[in-house]
């Protein structure tokens, strides 16, 4: 660990998502966008030689943060990978009681389900597979469609939003 960092201490648990640098000095860095950075050849944790599929990496401590002690190791890899990828757009185009769609009853969309659903809207699951239903309403769903039901898609289509 660098003599820099001094908001982590050995074997603190921390978490990082998929960036690990950026030149903090262009245009997209300078706004809060370093995730744009155009300049920093490295700042993916997945880069095949410094990745998060590693058992070792090194990051930037500005790209780690601690994991809070109420949630379970075993539990925050979801939430750093589909929770993360899912959180960001229900953030910026999610309304509060409004109808949200959630294609896909897999990694992504049970996290995109509770996640709308804490968010306060009225989520809509959609699957090819009806007996995804009920662990779709577990999650949080208030609506499940079967996308190869030829009714439930028009129905859903028409329905008032």
């Amino acid at each position: 660990m660098g003599s820099k960092i001094t908001n982590f201490k050995q074997g603190d648990v921390v978490c990082f998502g998929v960036f690990r640098d950026c030149c903090h000095e262009c245009e997209f860095c300078r706004r809060g966008d370093d995730q744009l950075c155009e300049r920093c050849p490295y700042k993916f944790t997945y880069d095949p030689h410094l990745g998060g599929y590693s058992s070792h990496m090194q990051v930037k401590g500005d790209f780690l943060f601690h994991l809070p002690k109420t949630l379970p190791l075993s539990s925050s890899a979801p939430i750093l990978c589909a929770g993360v990828t899912v959180f960001s757009p229900l953030k910026r185009w999610g309304i509060p009681g409004a109808r949200c769609g959630v294609i896909g009853i897999g990694g992504l969309g049970h996290m995109a389900i509770q996640i709308a659903n804490k968010m306060g809207m009225k989520v809509v699951a959609i699957s090819t597979s009806p007996s995804k239903e009920k662990e779709a309403k577990s999650y949080g769903a208030k609506e499940f469609v079967c996308s190869k039901n030829e009714q439930q898609m028009k129905y859903i289509s028409t329905k008032e939003k």
